[in-house]
């Protein structure tokens, strides 16, 4: 049998008439849309059906659902892994025949474990992967941490003896430069810190409050720049607590208000934070979205930070803020993900599930 093939605008995973298809597993004749018995609370489902079967040129849908106990990072029993849609018979007429029907039928279950198998060995080469850099950076980052806080030591405790013998003589140019050698200690213990908190290990959950790790973090950033012309602008839904580590999750809110602070700086901007109650995987999360009106970035420099360490456009910057926050963020079994446009400005949205599964 011969179809009509041609590619159609992708539908989210989230797309209701997805969830109902996932729902009942079972192929889907466009013909057969307004013979669906439904139930009230499934009322509007005939006419999202409709739409989906009109946009994507579908004459047939075809479920492919994880129903197998094996399990896969990011995918649960009963969620939809794949689609295929079906448009009219080349050079044919009329809808497709039982015959036809039955043997889609029969496809159904190898195809969908072929998907299970590709997620499942994309999944173990991305552990392989993540254990091998992390392992890395655990050994590198501790190693240099500890060569340089050991010297830092030593030149902080030589500070204050160089101001105390400074003490009694009247020297603005020497004053000046021990306060000028402190500031670049205190920048040098800055990025030391950075680099040891890219050692992240396993989060300790425990219920915590996100909205007031947000506005503690968000005074600690203001805090930390006095001199900043930032507007701040935060709003949201009144969201609950979540499963999660909160010395982690305020790590990785720290990097992201910091980074957007930075991005806007000497020139000032607007910070945004909206917080909002949403669904991911099909489970209850929240969504926090971190807005700046700063520089912004091109979309490869955004890939590249958002998978490896160590790359920074900032002079004093380790390149390791995003990948650690993206690290801590996937722990929890949340995502990350940025958009950006150069001259207009970043958006960071956060998406961590209520509830975190072991």
């Amino acid at each position: 049998m011969g179809f009509h093939s041609e590619r159609k605008a992708e539908r989210a995973i989230d797309d209701p008439f997805l969830g109902w298809l996932a729902k009942h597993n079972a192929i889907l004749e466009r013909e057969q849309i307004e013979r669906l018995e439904l139930p009230p609370q499934d009322t509007l489902i005939r006419d999202v059906a409709r739409s989906y079967f009109r946009q994507m040129s579908a004459e047939i849908c075809v479920p492919f659902v994880h129903v197998d106990q094996s399990e896969i990072p990011r995918i649960g029993e009963g969620q939809l892994i794949g689609v295929l849609n079906l448009g009219r018979r080349a050079g044919k007429r009329g809808s497709f025949t039982q015959q036809e029907i039955e043997l889609l039928t029969r496809l159904c279950t190898p195809v969908t474990l072929a998907l299970e198998n590709a997620l499942l060995h994309e999944a173990r080469l991305k552990l392989q992967e993540n254990q091998v850099q992390a392992e890395f950076i655990a050994a590198a980052s501790g190693a240099l941490a500890h060569s340089i806080k050991n010297p830092l030591g030593l030149l902080d405790g030589d500070v204050d003896l160089l101001r105390d013998a400074l003490a009694a003589e009247e020297n603005e140019g020497a004053d000046f430069a021990v306060l000028d050698i402190e500031a670049q200690v205190r920048k040098i213990e800055g990025i030391v810190n950075q680099i040891r908190n890219a050692d992240i290990g396993p989060p300790d959950l425990a219920p915590c409050d996100l909205g007031v790790i947000i506005e503690e973090v968000l005074a600690e950033v203001k805090t930390a720049n006095p001199q900043s012309s930032v507007q701040v602008n935060a709003a949201g839904d009144d969201i609950p607590e979540i499963l999660g580590d909160a010395s982690q999750l305020r790590l990785a809110l720290t990097n992201l208000l910091m980074n957007a602070y930075q991005a806007m700086s000497p020139a000032g901007g607007t910070l945004f934070i909206h917080t909002a109650v949403t669904r991911y995987q099909h489970t209850p999360a929240i969504q926090v979205k971190v807005c700046d009106t700063g520089c912004g970035m091109p979309q490869n420099f955004i890939q590249q930070i958002m998978n490896r360490p160590f790359i920074t456009r900032k002079k004093t910057g380790t390149g390791l803020g995003v990948w650690t926050t993206k690290k801590i963020i996937e722990a929890h079994n949340g995502n990350l993900a940025l958009t950006s446009q150069e001259g207009v400005g970043t958006t960071a949205t956060v998406i961590l599930p209520t509830s975190t599964p072991s």
